[in-house]
């Protein structure tokens, strides 16, 4: 019966922390600042760069620049971006990249939709602290059409912390094991 009680209290603490989570204000181009592990990116890019006639439709490059460090000394990266298209307008993204700490990674396309594309990092990536990261978001826009991202940053644990967490685990297992032989 003990072991429910946990799962629950687990189960309602879990919940109660995602539900308490302040809204996260969408931030332009520019600096970043990852407050509470995750800062929201995005933008409607401008007119600026030089026009491509694809189908009839003239677009303009872009190419939107995000600066940003870890709070934490080892942390995990888990980004993701969509842009929706607004009232015939439209955006293609044509890359992703985060580099830093003299790595590049790259966005793949994750939903080839034309009203809807998304594109994600292809797995987790660590980042260190002290480090500066520069995320370049490059497309073509028919318009005012918008996209968004987001950088959920979570703590990697040290190698310390999964010994105690094993440890505690083997404590609890030989507790249960001689409270069943008793």
């Amino acid at each position: 019966m003990s072991a429910k009680l946990i799962v629950a209290a687990t189960l309602m603490a879990a919940t109660a922390g995602s539900a308490m989570a302040a809204k996260v204000q969408v931030q332009k181009p520019g600096t970043v600042t990852i407050a509470n592990h995750v800062a929201a990116i995005g933008n409607t890019p401008l007119k600026t760069g030089a026009v491509q006639v694809i189908n009839n439709l003239s677009y303009t490059a872009f190419t939107d620049v995000y600066s940003f460090s870890v709070p934490d000394a080892n942390d995990a990266l888990v980004a993701t971006f969509t842009q929706t298209a607004n009232a015939g307008k439209n955006i293609d993204f044509t890359s992703i990249s985060l580099t830093g700490g003299g790595n590049t990674y790259n966005f793949v396309m994750t939903s080839p939709d034309k009203n809807a594309e998304a594109w994600a990092l292809p797995s987790s990536v660590t980042l260190h602290n002290g480090v500066a990261y520069t995320l370049s978001v490059s497309g073509i826009t028919t318009g005012s059409a918008t996209y968004a991202g987001n950088l959920n940053v979570t703590a990697v644990p040290e190698p310390e912390t999964y010994a105690m967490l094993l440890a505690g685990l083997g404590l609890v297992g030989a507790i249960a094991r001689r409270r069943k032989s008793a």
